[in-house]
């Protein structure tokens, strides 16, 4: 992030509105940027070599893939570092950008450039500490101290600055859950059944995509590093195939079902309609906001019929497989199956990516918030309420909406 574009001086909110999105956003980051910066580690207390506790937390980049950059986030405190990365608990405690961003600033990213193959001994402290349930204390020596950075991306959460890593030691031995070590010691398996294994063990979806990402489910011949944001994804599609399989066996829902959920700028409508599993997800993002500089709102949208999909959902790519997760999971709980659209506005009080994460749970939490309307329209109502935009944009937009599916339109 380039924060020198803006000085230190406040900028009132009037002009703030009237600044271009892409300027708006840059602002709002390096607002940021500047007060975590102060709270950083590098800034006074972080030298090139430290001791920590990883929350447990990794991450493997995808760019140069099979040649990556794979880390070990902790930070520079002798404390219980859970909280740090904790997305169920942030989305419980509501917790605002900047709070976030607060704790995720502080984790120094201790790296090495490595093959997704590689077995050695910073490899071998990595995945340790990815099958781990609680805080790991680690020793690290660096190759120097890092610049404070502060690293963004849409689909995984940010962290802190990132350091060439020279040593890296275990400074106890990891807690690790029996169904992991099940999992990772039996090679003959495939990386789906032990990831479902371990779902059903109620491990969360957190700790089975770091096990994932570091290789360490599946046939040996096939096992490898996976990018965190590819295992993301992966484990969202995953576990949702899975559950998928179970509810399609399931009573129709009888009846219309609404929830809703609001969350740092993302405004959720669930609808929950009887018949056949089907799903959709449509995004829209308001016209000249952060994430849309244009003059018109952008829609985005992917559909699955009762097979499911063919291929990669591009348009919402992981917000799909992760909400999808969290729809599924609830009809496991109701004993139903039925046909379900999300409509996700996202808006300018989401000024930062915070990770894939946020959809996830802010569905999950959606299920909190009950309705069961009468009639169709009165469920459609709901999303009326809660969008910016006229439900004629929204039924033209969406594929489940605008008569393709006139299963569901035979509701009405």
């Amino acid at each position: 992030m380039d924060a020198a574009s803006f000085d230190d001086k406040e900028i009132s909110d009037e002009k703030l509105a009237r600044m271009d999105p892409r300027q708006r956003r840059q602002y709002l980051e390096s607002k940021v940027y500047r007060e975590f910066k102060d709270l950083s580690p590098s800034k006074g207390q972080l030298d090139d070599s430290f001791f920590g506790a990883s929350p447990p937390s990794i991450f493997v980049g995808r760019y140069g893939y099979p040649n990556v950059n794979a880390g070990i986030l902790s930070p520079i405190e002798q404390q219980d570092t859970a909280t740090y990365d904790a997305p169920d608990q942030w989305s419980a405690e509501q917790m605002p950008i900047e709070e976030i961003i607060g704790y995720r600033s502080n984790l120094v990213n201790s790296r090495n450039t490595v093959t997704v193959t590689d077995t050695d001994q910073f490899m071998d402290v990595a995945k340790e500490i990815a099958m781990a349930g609680t805080p790991v204390d680690i020793e690290v020596d660096l190759a120097k101290t890092p610049d404070f950075d502060l690293n963004i991306g849409e689909r995984t959460p940010p962290f802190g600055p990132a350091e060439q890593v020279e040593e890296v030691e275990l400074a106890e031995n990891p807690s690790i859950a029996r169904a992991v070590e099940k999992a990772v010691s039996d090679d003959e398996w495939k990386a789906e059944d032990a990831a479902r294994y371990l779902y059903g063990k109620d491990l969360d979806t957190y700790q089975i995509q770091r096990v994932l990402s570091a290789g360490l489910l599946g046939e040996q011949e096939n096992r490898r590093l996976v990018p965190t944001r590819w295992s993301i994804t992966a484990t969202d599609d995953i576990l949702g195939k899975g559950l998928r399989s179970e509810i399609k066996d399931n009573q129709q829902l009888g009846s219309y079902r609404v929830y809703e959920a609001r969350y740092n700028g993302n405004i959720f409508t669930i609808v929950m309609i009887p018949g056949q599993w089907e799903f959709e997800l449509l995004e829209i993002k308001g016209a000249g906001s952060v994430w849309n500089p244009g003059s018109e709102p952008y829609y985005a949208v992917n559909h699955e019929s009762y097979d499911g999909r063919t291929s990669y959902a591009k348009a919402t790519a992981g917000a799909y497989y992760a909400s999808r997760l969290a729809v599924l999971e609830q009809l496991r709980r109701l004993n139903r199956q039925a046909k379900v659209l999300i409509v996700r506005e996202v808006t300018d009080q989401y000024w930062a990516p915070l990770g894939v994460w946020v959809i996830r749970e802010t569905v999950r939490k959606a299920f909190e918030n009950e309705a069961e309307p009468e009639t169709f329209q009165e469920a459609l109502d709901h999303i009326d309420t809660n969008t910016s935009v006229s439900m004629d944009t929204v039924r033209q937009q969406s594929t489940m909406l605008d008569g393709t599916q006139r299963s569901v339109t035979s509701f009405v």
